[in-house]
């Protein structure tokens, strides 16, 4: 790698995040402008009719609301503040770095992996920022998040509660490589009624189902070396360090990648012997989603697949659009599809430019702002409420999901105060669609990825139309004992 590879063009990608950052504190600060003129109209409809007492206490909602609105620009001023800062050291690490990206051969793949370690200790700390601010903004809220940790399966339950999407992992990827048509259908035989796979794009604008966009990113390494400690049967075959053919899924033809990619078996010989005789041999073909499709409708007891769209904002203005055309054209290729479709997208820019084609061209295809928590300390876990991504004025969507954090302290009760919230904030929206999602009914609400039986049995009963799982019996076992089989 060259000088300006290892400095200005590592450097751009401190620029995408510090307008992420801006973006994010915008997003944030709206938010808490809607919260404070909302909090003021209800307080408003409140007071008592007759004075002197109504005079106090419109005066008192008054005061409340000055305070809302200066404390939400105090905590705007410091998120800017903050990504300022975190440009800044991200900048300065590139430039120290520098040195070690130019040593031939594996320099790039080091300051990869460490410029991602940066990023996310950088995300820790802004999560924790952010708590304090939380706390001071929200302290009601944020003492109630704290007392709801010494607290069980909470009693809210949805207005609607349908048959649960019992939704399979990539598939079964604790028998079978993942993302597979195979190991699909393995996971309908152990009791699933729903699939989420993943979805890249390569050099020729096919859609493949893998999970990975590049294998240098720090989530690649960490499936490729099994640092994540899953029990996955098969993972990611991807070639060496410095091989000329590691590349992310955009540089490759499909030939090329089905070539050089695959699933590596780690599973021990006893199991694998065992496996064939059983139910013969395993398929490691990476397929595209048209062969996918063509699969999954002779599936009879598929309900929904979920589409987990990997594309990341740096391809999103160049390829998004055309992945909106191609889903949508696999799906009306199809007459009367057994299933139905959900696109899950993670990055809001490149949800903007799937949905922005689809509005235009009028296709019907249901989205949803996948929401990821951050790493470090949440003290007001609503912040990210799937409900409340799914009827942003930026999207207006049908479906809402949120996954479980990995890297937050109390991670299951930080989600399931979460899942409170948003299931709340289910019946509020549908009791009136068009005032609090633009006439859009939100017809589902999905968590992932759920594998503690506890977990999935206080979810089910709270309502939640789906759960995403790696232990699909568990799931099914769990869907009949509340009676949403």
């Amino acid at each position: 790698m060259g000088w300006q590879e290892c400095t200005s063009d590592r450097a751009k990608r401190c620029a995408r995040e510090e307008d992420d950052g801006y973006n994010q504190c915008t997003e944030e600060r709206d938010q808490g402008y809607n919260e404070c003129t909302q909090s003021r109209d209800e307080g408003y409809k409140k007071c008592c009719d007759w004075a002197p007492c109504s005079w106090f206490c419109k005066a008192w909602v008054w005061i409340s609301n000055v305070v809302c609105v200066v404390w939400t620009w105090i905590s705007n001023v410091v998120c800017v503040v903050w990504t300022w800062i975190s440009q800044i050291v991200c900048v300065v690490w590139v430039y120290v770095t520098a040195v070690i990206c130019l040593i031939p051969g594996i320099g790039k793949y080091i300051t990869d992996f460490l410029d991602a370690v940066v990023r996310i200790g950088l995300a820790a700390i802004g999560s924790a920022i952010r708590g304090i601010l939380d706390f001071v903004s929200h302290p009601i809220a944020s003492i109630g998040t704290i007392v709801s940790i010494f607290q069980g399966c909470p009693s809210v339950r949805a207005n609607d509660i349908t048959p649960l999407h019992i939704i399979a992992h990539h598939g079964a990827p604790l028998d079978l490589p993942e993302n597979t048509i195979q190991s699909c259908e393995r996971a309908l035989e152990l009791g699933a009624n729903a699939l989420e796979v993943d979805l890249c794009m390569t050099a020729d604008e096919k859609l493949i189902l893998w999970h990975d966009w590049d294998p240098d990113e720090l989530i690649s390494i960490t499936r490729q070396i099994e640092l994540a400690q899953t029990d996955n049967a098969f993972k990611p075959h991807v070639p060496p360090l410095g091989n000329e053919w590691r590349k992310p899924t955009m540089e490759l033809t499909l030939e090329q990648f089905r070539e050089h990619f695959s699933y590596e078996d780690q599973r021990d010989a006893v199991v694998k012997v065992k496996w064939e005789i059983d139910h013969g041999a395993i398929d490691l073909t990476i397929p595209t989603l048209d062969e996918f499709f063509a699969a999954a409708q002779q599936w009879p007891k598929l309900k929904a697949v979920y589409i987990d769209v990997k594309m990341p904002a740096t391809a999103a203005l160049r390829y998004a659009g055309s992945m909106a055309d191609q889903i949508h054209a696999l799906i009306t290729n199809v007459r009367g599809l057994p299933f139905g479709v959900a696109i899950m997208v993670p990055d809001s820019l490149t949800l903007q430019v799937m949905q922005a084609r689809a509005q235009e061209k009028k296709y019907a295809l249901a989205f949803t702002w996948d929401v990821e928590f951050p790493p470090g300390l949440i003290l007001n876990p609503s912040k990210y409420s799937a409900i409340d991504h799914a009827t942003s004025s930026k999207f207006h969507n049908s479906i809402a999901s949120v996954g479980a954090p990995v890297a937050t302290l109390f991670p299951w009760k930080m989600y399931r105060r979460t899942i409170e919230y948003d299931v709340q904030r289910w019946n509020q929206v549908n009791s009136d669609p068009a005032t609090y999602n633009a006439g859009v009914k939100i017809e589902s609400l999905i968590a992932w990825t759920i594998n503690d039986t506890d977990d999935m049995y206080c979810l089910a009963k709270m309502g939640v139309s789906g759960i995403i799982t790696d232990k699909i019996a568990d799931l099914a076992s769990v869907a009949a004992s509340v009676g949403r089989n």
